[in-house]
């Protein structure tokens, strides 16, 4: 009977000790992330990096519980619970930390029912979610109220799995869903989607289509120019809701620093040929910058004639474009006689492009100093200023 008593105590002890002892870690748990919240605003890094050591160890319990206290923005009760996240989220540093920290957030992200608290995980993911995050994210793409944020996570993410799931995603979404989508594989420049993309570039909706012809022009494929090309002549190469010219412009700009040289001059002489109004003239400077990046001799001419187009402004902004191109020989005898023929202010910018592409002792002497003399006020005014520009240029070097 007393063998039977003692084993009965002893199996009591062996089912209640363990709970007594979880009861009073779980105190003590409680009872450090309380001291830690507050401390919290930390009050120096040295401060916020004890803080977050001390929180971390204590494991998924303690974590649960700063994730469990958030609230929704502007209760005051959770206040200090986003501070305890936004430590744990920045002063992470290595692998296994931001596991952890992770874990936590899909944790929460799952039990939340707030749009704004799911939001507020999400964007914290956006720095410690490695690829582990996406197949959760994926779920929230078809919440109309989730959807924007979890998209935003999955491009900061930015894996091969990431950029797939926002690719597949595509086509059983809601319209405002698809542009943001469509946004995302412009960000990402993720080629696989081209071709999903570029149907929506036909779209009646008006937000779908301009997306689309965005991502499309960042994508900058070779095989893309048709399609855009055609948009842009459906509006005449001119400024539109869906844009489309502006996308034109765009892809001609990501050519460009492809080194496609062929399809630049292409596109661009395009783009000259068709934009011959006033109203069109952002849409030309494009053109010739781009024209004049790939084949600088060949557009002297053009950009010279250029000058006799269109307000002031854009005569200004013809010869920035004329800037980069105008050191050589070649380009100095036909500015020179252009500089002779113009008058007033124009003479004056013209010889100010030259002064700015050619900062050397020997224009100094052959333009500068006999511009002093000129009967031309800004001329003289200009003369005088490049001189100084140069002077003080050679005389004071860099330290």
């Amino acid at each position: 009977m007393r063998l039977n008593k003692i084993a009965r105590i002893f199996f009591l002890l062996l089912i209640f000790v363990p709970l007594l002892l979880s009861a009073q870690d779980q105190r003590l748990v409680k009872t450090k992330v309380a001291d830690a919240l507050a401390l919290l605003p930390a009050t120096d890094n040295q401060q916020a990096t004890r803080i977050f050591k001390e929180v971390i160890n204590l494991g998924s319990d303690g974590l649960l519980l700063i994730t469990d206290g958030v609230q929704p923005n502007g209760v005051a009760e959770g206040i200090p619970f986003r501070y305890a996240v936004s430590l744990l989220t920045h002063y992470s540093t290595t692998k296994e930390e931001k596991a952890k920290i992770e874990q936590a957030y899909l944790v929460a992200l799952k039990k939340s029912t707030n749009a704004e608290v799911k939001a507020y995980f999400m964007d914290n993911l956006k720095l410690v979610g490695p690829n582990e995050s996406v197949a959760v994210l994926k779920n929230y793409i078809g919440d109309k109220d989730s959807y924007d944020q979890a998209i935003s996570a999955l491009v900061a993410i930015g894996t091969e799995d990431s950029k797939k799931t926002i690719a597949d995603a595509l086509p059983n979404q809601s319209a405002p869903a698809q542009v943001r989508l469509i946004k995302a594989v412009g960000e990402l420049k993720y080629l696989p989607a081209l071709a999903s993309i570029t149907t929506f570039t036909s779209n009646n909706n008006i937000l779908l289509k301009r997306q689309a012809l965005w991502t499309v022009a960042l994508l900058a494929d070779a095989s893309s120019y048709q399609a855009l090309l055609q948009q842009a002549k459906n509006v005449g190469f001119k400024y539109d809701p869906t844009e489309a010219t502006t996308a034109l412009v765009e892809y001609l700009h990501q050519i460009t620093t492809k080194g496609n040289n062929t399809l630049v001059k292409e596109i661009s002489k395009t783009i000259l040929d068709n934009t011959l109004n006033a109203s069109q003239q952002h849409f030309r400077l494009a053109g010739l910058k781009a024209l004049a990046q790939v084949d600088p001799d060949a557009t002297l001419v053009t950009l010279i004639k250029e000058r006799g187009r269109f307000d002031d402004e854009y005569k200004k902004e013809v010869l920035k474009i004329a800037a980069p191109s105008a050191g050589s020989a070649k380009a100095m005898k036909l500015w020179q006689k252009e500089y002779k023929k113009a008058t007033e202010a124009d003479q004056a910018d013209i010889l100010r492009m030259l002064a700015k592409a050619n900062h050397n002792e020997g224009f100094v002497d052959a333009m500068l100093l006999p511009a002093l003399s000129s009967k031309n006020k800004p001329v003289r005014i200009t003369a005088a200023s490049e001189i100084a520009s140069y002077r003080n240029k050679n005389t004071h070097p860099p330290y």
